[in-house]
């Protein structure tokens, strides 16, 4: 297990505010550590619910959902919901029925690009070749794909103007409550959860490319560069001046969610526990996850009855 691979806990704190925030619009630029964000928070907010009803009723269970298509039914945009993520380009929170803040996380181009592909030949066991690399990050789709998608381009098949990097900057400045890059992706997550008064997570990084998979960019780097120069535009403004919540300091929230990913072909496919804080806590302080959390599953629950704490999707 990697460093970037290892198990951390994203603590819940509550902010002390008596106003409810509202509803959360993740607009996802791939392989920004995304996943792991959305992940935790789609599973705090469902299991903090079914911990509060005695893990009894799921009637009232958040809404909670990722949207990459257009070819929902209508239905769809007229429900309520807690979180909503795309990789569609902004605007298309605009065909729901409600209110939303949004949220963004950027990486450095060429690292971002990098783990696309790399992640493109896992997907698809390939394995990566500089060739087809480099043929690879010459497709327009993969271009200014931040740009793109926060500036509202509406296909990313087709280059944006020179200067476009500024109308996202704008767009993040003038729509967005958060936006960050991918370093602090478990601040903005840990500040979230609070804000929600919802349960802490323990979990590694989801969705990682597999290790072996990403080439050495060094001989594409100036390419790269020359091609994302929108991308490196916005990176390089958003990297000066983040927007992050306030972190919460008041007390843990007692119940904390465990989250492993299964060891398979689909796409972060999990396991979510729910876990009493002051059991946890202890263990994780000693030190007790640091080569995993399977321990975990394999243990009595001694806080609700077994088989209602679990669920495998």
């Amino acid at each position: 297990m990697t460093m970037a691979d290892a198990v951390k806990m994203r603590w819940s704190r509550s902010n002390g505010s008596s106003v409810s925030p509202q509803p959360l619009f993740f607009y996802h630029v791939p392989r920004t550590g995304g996943i792991s964000l959305f992940t935790a928070l789609k599973w705090s907010f469902i299991m903090t619910h079914r911990a509060a009803t005695g893990f009894t009723c799921r009637d009232g269970e958040p809404l909670v959902m990722r949207y990459d298509h257009l070819n929902f039914h209508r239905r769809h945009y007229q429900d309520h919901y807690s979180v909503v993520a795309t990789h569609l380009p902004f605007g298309f929170h605009e065909r729901f029925r409600q209110q939303f803040r949004f949220a963004t996380v950027l990486r450095e181009p060429v690292a971002r690009i990098v783990s696309d592909y790399a992640y493109e030949c896992m997907r698809n066991d390939h394995r990566p070749d500089a060739g087809a690399f480099a043929a690879w990050f010459e497709r327009e789709d993969t271009i200014n794909r931040a740009t793109k998608q926060l500036s509202g381009h509406r296909r990313f098949q087709d280059p944006v103007d020179v200067g476009q990097w500024r109308a996202a900057a704008a767009v993040l400045e003038e729509h967005f409550a958060f936006y960050t890059t991918v370093s602090d992706v478990d601040a903005l997550t840990e500040a979230l959860l609070g804000e929600y008064r919802i349960a802490n997570v323990l979990m590694a990084r989801l969705n990682a490319s597999t290790p072996g998979l990403a080439l050495d960019p060094t001989p594409f780097r100036a390419r790269i560069l020359e091609l994302n120069s929108e991308d490196v535009g916005l990176y390089d403004h958003v990297a000066r001046s983040p927007r992050l919540p306030v972190p919460g300091t008041g007390e843990l929230h007692p119940w904390t969610i465990v989250i492993r990913q299964l060891d398979d072909t689909d796409k972060a496919r999990v396991q979510v526990l729910v876990y009493p804080t002051a059991t946890v806590l202890p263990r994780w302080q000693a030190g007790d996850f640091k080569e995993g959390v399977d321990a975990l599953f394999v243990e009595a629950i001694p806080s609700c009855r077994r088989g209602k704490c679990m669920i495998q999707l």
